[in-house]
């Protein structure tokens, strides 16, 4: 048999989520934040994808020789470890701005945040995963 290694990196975004891990259409496990995981699969080609609620990864396609193990690295988008900071940020910063020289658009330091999570909730759910 051979072995499929997903290792997921430890991040903010879906920390206390697992990601689910889907090997030719059929869920094969859940991978925890930063856990490792092996799967003995049978030789050949296979297409994995890892999904976590309506959210998913691109079909990544792979060929397993006998007795080969493959590591795929997963985590979510690209930016989805700043959302969490850049959010902790906005408050206090909003305070400052707003109280000491009477900034109220808060709306600017939101706006990127906020299309950023429309875009990968909806047109880009099939890329808020990375799976490589």
């Amino acid at each position: 048999m051979s072995t499929l290694r997903i290792k997921r990196t430890s991040e903010y975004m879906n920390g206390l989520r697992k990601m689910n891990i889907l090997l030719d259409g059929v869920k094969v496990g859940s991978v925890k934040n930063g856990q490792s995981i092996d799967f003995d699969i049978k030789q050949g080609s296979h297409i994995i994808v890892a999904e976590i609620d309506w959210c998913k990864s691109q079909e990544v396609s792979i060929v397993l020789n006998e007795e080969e193990t493959k590591t795929l690295s997963l985590g979510s988008f690209r930016y989805g470890n700043y959302i969490l900071p850049y959010s902790l940020l906005i408050v206090p910063l909003h305070f400052i701005l707003n109280t000491f020289f009477y900034f109220e658009y808060l709306i600017y330091l939101i706006a990127p945040l906020g299309l950023m999570m429309v875009y990968y909730f909806t047109i880009g759910r099939k890329h808020y995963l990375t799976l490589k």
